[in-house]
């Protein structure tokens, strides 16, 4: 997928300062992509992929934006503080955060969840987001504004108990965290995605099972009974992120045709 050109559509976020936690793939390199467009020099996060990183932060380039890439496992509160330092450093300013790095585990019943597979996702859903706030928190000024990507998996689907609750934890903690940043004009809200074809998605389930789980969404989904794009999930994130939303905090936008 490429860039859109940041030379056709309006600049709303120019000179603004954006984290993208997991953007070297799907849904957060949409999201870069689509928030470079709009002006936002964009830190392009990776955790272990950086050809994968590096390659997003070319088409962002070849687009007419900005951008760079940065490593860090969000998973570690020491690196996300290290990538927020970073990305300050390289650019002088952080305005916007967005939460998207996430694992789905391997999807199972209750019954079956590991105590390995509870604290990897653990770990990178719910408290990656956290020391993300923590850290940006530090350096946001009034207008600043953080997204959190969560899921509609977080009501409850078979299979995906841990990693809709991480889900749903992280949709709470954007609430709470709203209420206290709020005073110095600090937004939180969450962004969340029904089914999207990733490969983060498709890697959750054993072989035909990710295609069983679509075919039933499609049939659940009011709106052209299909599954959503990642570019329809980045642009809800980009007016997040932007001015238009300026009275917009505390909230979960639901990107996910009406499922």
């Amino acid at each position: 997928m490429s860039a859109p050109s940041a030379t056709t559509q309006q600049r709303i976020l120019e000179g603004k300062v954006a984290i993208v936690t997991g953007a070297s793939r799907g849904i957060g390199a949409a999201i870069a992509k689509r928030l470079a467009a709009d002006g936002a020099l964009v830190a392009v996060n990776y955790a272990k992929s950086s050809d994968a990183a590096a390659t997003v932060v070319k088409e962002i380039k070849a687009a007419g934006g900005e951008a760079h890439a940065f490593q860090a496992d969000v998973a570690s509160k020491e690196q996300i503080f290290r990538l927020v330092e970073e990305v300050v450093r390289h650019w002088g300013r952080l305005d916007i955060l967005v939460n998207n790095a996430a694992t789905p585990g391997v999807a199972s019943a209750v019954e079956d969840v590991t105590e390995d597979v509870l604290e990897n996702v653990l770990a990178t859903n719910f408290k990656g987001p956290l020391w993300g706030i923590q850290a940006a928190s530090k350096v946001l000024k009034s207008g600043g504004s953080i997204i959190n990507i969560t899921s509609i998996a977080s009501r409850g689907w078979p299979d995906l108990s841990v990693y809709g609750a991480t889900k749903a934890a992280v949709q709470t903690l954007s609430i709470t965290a709203a209420k206290e940043l709020g005073p110095r004009g600090i937004r939180v809200n969450s962004v969340a995605p029904g089914v999207i074809p990733t490969d983060m998605s498709r890697g959750a389930f054993p072989p035909g099972g990710y295609e069983q789980m679509e075919a039933q969404t499609k049939q659940l989904t009011p709106l052209e009974h299909r599954v959503g794009t990642v570019e329809e999930l980045a642009n809800v994130v980009a007016f997040l992120a932007g001015p238009e939303a300026s009275w917009v905090t505390a909230q979960t936008i639901d990107v996910a045709g009406g499922a």
